[in-house]
């Protein structure tokens, strides 16, 4: 799965581009150099799992550097994340909405063998955001 990002004041809001070429969407803290609970981890590739022990039991990453309890999770504000990815169905002017419909399409794609997810900056050339 892709993650495109664009990087504002106060967060980061991104496009998930899903199998088949469905697509919701991402809120997530803003970029503070990867510090742990109020930033958003860095560009690059991660391995999420199905989570079963985490505090919200959607999907895990463990392969962030320098960081822990990464989740991704239902959330409509970036002060429902502690450095975790929201994805939500609509988002407008840093809030989101429909999150927990956005983590049921997610697991419905990827169910509980998980997924690798890439995240890298948007570009004009990647379309409409």
């Amino acid at each position: 799965m892709l993650l495109l990002r664009r990087y504002k004041k106060g967060r980061t809001e991104g496009k998930f581009v899903l199998p088949e070429g469905d697509l919701c969407y991402c809120l997530e803290r803003e970029w503070l150099n990867n510090k742990e609970d109020i930033s958003c981890i860095p560009e690059g590739e991660y391995v999420f799992r199905k989570d079963n022990q985490g505090r919200f039991q959607w999907y895990s990453c463990d392969n962030v550097a320098g960081r822990s309890n990464i989740e991704m999770h239902g959330g409509n504000t970036v002060e429902d994340s502690k450095g975790c990815l929201l994805p939500c169905l609509k988002l407008s002017n840093g809030f989101g909405s429909s999150s927990k419909a956005a983590c049921n399409l997610i697991k419905d794609k990827f169910g509980d063998s998980g997924f690798v997810l890439t995240i890298r900056k948007w570009n004009t050339h990647d379309g409409k955001f």
